[in-house]
Formats: C-alpha cells, structure tokens, sequence
C-alpha cells in the first residue's frame, strides 16, 4: 500500500478490494460492503463477482493469468445492478482491485445507501454528489420562498376581501391582474370579468356608472397626477366613491376605491344641522340684540341697568359673530355651490369692508393703497365682505398700542392667471412660529387665556372661502412686530 498506512488507505479508496493469490477475498473497502453487504473476507471472488472487462473470464485462475491488464470492470453476481470499474494491481502474490460504483443515474447513490462521504475527494462522482445536493439544497430553499409567498399573498387576499374597500392591481402591461370582490361589487360585474381588462376600459367602465359622465373624462389624467377623485355612481345602484392611485415598483399600479357614501351623507346631514341651527338661533339673537340698542338709546337712571344692557348688547354682538361664522362654515360645507358669484369691483368692496369695521374704532387709521387699474372679480359678495371683515376684525383686535393698518390691493398674476393680490398689515403684538403654523386650524385660539374674544373659526373660514373662490392665502408673522396677510383672487375673466 507505499506509504499509506491502512487507515488512510481505507479513506483515499473505500471502494478497494484485496484477494489472495488463491483467490479468496482477504479485505473489502467500506463503502464497498454498504452497497454490497453480502461481499465478505474468506469468500471466493469469483463466487460474487464476474468479470466484463477486459473481456468475460467466470474463474479466478483465468484472471490471475491477465496480469498485464490494468482496468477491469466486474459485475455483482447476487446484485446484477451493481458494477465496479477501475485498476486491477498485482504485489507480492496479491492482486488489489481499486474500485469506483458505475453509476447511471445519481438516484442510485441512495439506493445503494452511500452518502457524498462514501467517495474521496478526487473521484467524479463527488463533484456530481456535490452539484446534486446544492440543487437539491436551492429547490428546497426555492420552495421554501414560493411556499412563504403563496402565504402571504393568501393573507393580503384575504385581508383585502374581507375590507369594504375596492382594490384592483394593474400589472406592467396595465391590465388587471387582480381586483377585489368590494370593487367588482361597486360596478355591479363579475371579477373573472375584470381579470385581464386593459386599465383605460377600467376607467371607462367607471366614468359610464358616473354621474354627469362628462364631467369625469379627464379621471385618469387626475388620478395619474395623484390627485383624489370623488365622483357619484348612478349604477348599479346611487353611492358616492372616492378613488385614487399608487404606482408599483415594478411598473405597475394599484387602484383603490373607497366607498364614502355614508361619510357623504353624515356630513350633508351635519352642514344641515348647521346652517338650520344657526339660522334659528340667529333669528331670536337679532331680536336681543336689536332691543338691546334701543335700550341703550334710553337713559337709565340706575348704572346698574345701563351696564347689564351694555352687557347683554356686547355678549349679542359676540353671539352673531359667532353665528355668522357657523353659517359660512355650513356654506363652506356644502361646497362652490353653495356662492351666489357675481362680477364684483374687490377695490370698492374692500373699501366699503374698511368703512364698516372701522365705524367703532376711529380711533385706527388705515391707509389704502391701490396700485394701477384693477380687474373684476367673480364672486360672493357676502363671503368677500366676510373675508376682509374677519382679516380686519383681527388686526384691530390684536393691535392694542399701534393703531396704523397698512391695506394694498394692486393687479397680480400667479402661474399664467391674471388676479388680484390684497394685502392688510398691522403692527400689532405679532405670533410666535408655533401659533403661525397653526393659526388656519379650526377651533385653534392663539390666545388660550380666554381673555379675548372668538371661537377659532375666523381664519379657517377665511381660508376656506378664499379656497372656494379659486384664490390663495398666506399669513406672515414675528412677536411684537405684527401680522401681514397676503390674499389673491382670480380676476373674473380667469
């Protein structure tokens, strides 16, 4: 065996067979015997094997007289499936047969029972072992993914079916791939009738149930620009919806649809109770407040008397502010509709605001500044007058030492329209950041002591009105150096 002891003999062939002169198997490597227990020491060799190669020999004299052949294949008598190829060496009246399994296919390795350590590192089928148990490794890991995959997407399926929202995916080729059964119901069709549908016959099918179709042929543009679409369905049956829509990574897009016809009708039902409320309570709060004046025309002889008159008349006047912005919060509301919209000149009614709010306080000047010729405006007068009144009301009220208010109205184009740009400042007490950020908030008082007058609904109504009218608002503000106000309107033929 030279210089390999047998231990590391057995390793580097485990596959070797050693049989004596007289033909009698002396020592079986093995992983030879795994595959073929039944080869033992002390039997003959030509009782358990035959010899193909180099040609047919059936006793072991004829093979002892092959002594100059080097390769032979031999063959199982008790397992005909098993056959061994390699060397045939003679030494000392020896002959060491050095042995490798032919095999067809890499199943057969666990049918004869071997593993990747029954072959040393050199023979082929190693690296065939190898290259097997690595594949066989990535399928089961490939498996593994797909298995995980299928789960989640049952989960997200089902968690999507079981929303009452409508969901459709729109795969790279922007057709459906998958839509929800809540979608499908919104349309009043199958879902195997969507699968498959390009997304523009999608959007079409849509803006056909729509009320006031022609209104909606631009809803894929809007919803591509991400814009949130709400639109009322006529068909199958009267529901109001909105949609919008995300793009994919990989090219693709989701649709969603949420159904908000109850969200819809709560809120017309609230702007009801709103403007109704108002409107009653207003009734009764203009009557106080109208005996009130003429109570204060008398001359009371108790102070007493005369200070609770003044009482109640001041605590009115709050009352109907108060009112009024409920009613244009119920105006806002109800949405653009809801403006009576007429050609207005915004300098006179800026103006005509001015002379109004500062009827009470004379004691504040106001310098009105009009540059160049400006254009009409479309609008609501009432809404307009509340906009300026409200701006007014704040400067005044937030401007207890310097009684100057800076009002400028000049013509002003912003991105391709022709408008009007108002801009009111005063010098007042001013807002920290933190109140600016805020100020537009409904409900938000930068004054939270109470010490002053108001809801916090001024400047969100304000916002609110200006937005209706397609105009913008920004306010600009540093403790102790007052507020600016900047409006802009679009001019009528805009």
């Amino acid at each position: 065996m030279g210089t390999l002891d047998s231990r590391e003999f057995a390793q580097a062939f485990p596959f070797y067979l050693e049989v004596g002169s007289d033909g009698v198997i002396v020592n079986v490597g093995a992983s030879l015997q795994k595959c073929s227990p039944v080869v033992l020491p002390g039997q003959a060799f030509d009782r358990r094997f035959k010899v193909n190669r180099p040609r047919q020999i059936h006793d072991w004299p004829e093979l002892l007289a092959q002594q100059d052949a080097r390769c032979v294949v031999v063959e199982s008598l008790d397992q005909s499936h098993i056959k061994l190829r390699g060397s045939m060496l003679f030494q000392e009246g020896r002959v060491l047969f050095l042995f490798a399994p032919v095999l067809v296919h890499i199943d057969q390795v666990s049918q004869f029972g071997l593993t990747l350590n029954d072959f040393p590192a050199y023979d082929a089928v190693a690296d065939m072992l190898l290259v097997h148990r690595t594949n066989q490794l990535s399928l089961a890991d490939a498996q593994r993914m797909a298995d995980e995959l299928k789960r989640k997407r049952e989960q997200l399926n089902l968690v999507i079916e079981m929303g009452k929202d409508g969901v459709v995916y729109l795969g790279t080729e922007d057709t459906i791939e998958h839509a929800s059964t809540p979608f499908a119901e919104m349309l009043g069709v199958h879902v195997a009738d969507l699968i498959g549908m390009p997304g523009k016959e999608v959007i079409k099918l849509i803006i056909d149930r729509a009320h006031r179709k022609g209104k909606h042929d631009n809803l894929d543009i809007r919803l591509e620009a991400g814009e949130d679409v709400e639109l009322s369905l006529l068909m199958p049956y009267p529901r109001i919806i909105k949609l919008n829509q995300k793009a994919t990574q990989t090219g693709g897009r989701i649709l969603y649809v949420r159904d908000i016809t109850r969200e819809a009708e709560i809120d017309r039902m609230k702007s009801e109770f709103l403007a109704t409320t108002a409107h009653e309570l207003r009734t009764p709060m203009s009557s106080i407040r109208g005996f009130s004046e003429l109570l204060k025309l008398q001359k009371m002889e108790s102070p007493i008397v005369a200070d609770m008159i003044d009482t109640i008349h001041r605590q009115s006047e709050r009352m109907t502010e108060l009112l009024d912005e409920l009613l244009d919060l119920a105006k806002i509301e109800r949405g653009a509709a809801a403006l009576q919209r007429q050609p207005l000149s915004l300098v006179k009614l800026v103006c005509h605001t001015v002379d109004e709010c500062m009827a009470t306080h004379r004691d504040f000047n106001v310098s009105i500044d009009v540059k160049d010729e400006c254009p009409e405006v479309r609008a609501d007068q009432a809404a307009l007058g509340r906009i300026f009144s409200n701006i007014l009301d704040n400067s005044v009220k937030f401007s207890p030492d310097c009684r100057q208010i800076d009002l400028r109205i000049a013509p002003e184009s912003r991105a391709g329209r022709d408008g009007i740009g108002v801009e009111i400042k005063d010098h007042g007490i001013g807002m920290a950041p933190e109140v600016v950020n805020r100020v537009f908030e409904r409900f938000y008082r930068a004054d939270a002591s109470g010490h002053l007058p108001g809801c916090g609904l001024g400047l969100s109504v304000v916002r609110e009105l200006v937005a209706l009218h397609g105009g913008e608002i920004g306010l600009q503000s540093q403790p102790g150096k007052g507020t600016r106000v900047a409006i802009w309107l679009p001019a009528m033929a805009a």
